[in-house]
């Protein structure tokens, strides 16, 4: 009873689920967090990837604006909207010395997303689907919940899940 080659995904069959293709959160670990942000990708684009892959991938290609920093070394954000057929920016890739270092999946990306990985949460929704952060930063427009040992962040504005980031466990 093999599996044709053909019917998987290689880099689930590596731990690697596409946020596109898979509901990331119904994943069996997902909540005691042993699926982490080095387990997710998006478009097969993954943290560790080389910042090229998103460029070279027919899904994203040209970023819609791109942004360099030198002040705290070699930083670079890609963020695409319009490639992604949307009308707000939908997820940017954020690259430290040509590595992906933190992908963000904003709300107008949500409709790319499987099941419960959508963002249609309430705050209840969220800590069911999520548990209870970490820690939580109050800024002035939104807060954002931590959950460091798995790598994500997520946006919550009005109560309601507004954006998720997946960033790398290294820093």
């Amino acid at each position: 009873n093999e599996i044709p080659s053909d019917s998987i995904d290689i880099k689930e069959a590596q731990g690697v689920y596409d946020v596109t293709k898979i509901d990331y959160v119904s994943i069996p670990g997902f909540l005691n967090g042993s699926i982490t942000s080095n387990n997710l990708s998006v478009y097969g684009v993954k943290i560790g990837d080389d910042i090229s892959l998103v460029i070279k991938n027919p899904k994203f290609g040209k970023p819609d604006i791109a942004s360099s920093f030198n002040e705290t070394g070699n930083v670079t954000n890609l963020e695409y909207r319009e490639k992604l057929g949307l009308n707000k920016s939908g997820i940017v890739f954020n690259a430290l010395d040509g590595k992906i270092r933190r992908i963000t999946i904003k709300q107008s990306f949500s409709s790319f997303l499987v099941g419960k990985s959508n963002m249609n949460q309430s705050l209840r929704g969220i800590y069911d689907t999520y548990g209870l952060p970490d820690s939580q930063e109050q800024l002035p427009y939104f807060r954002i919940f931590h959950y460091p040992n798995r790598g994500i962040d997520l946006f919550v504005d009005k109560n309601k899940l507004n954006g998720v980031s997946f960033y790398s466990l290294e820093d």
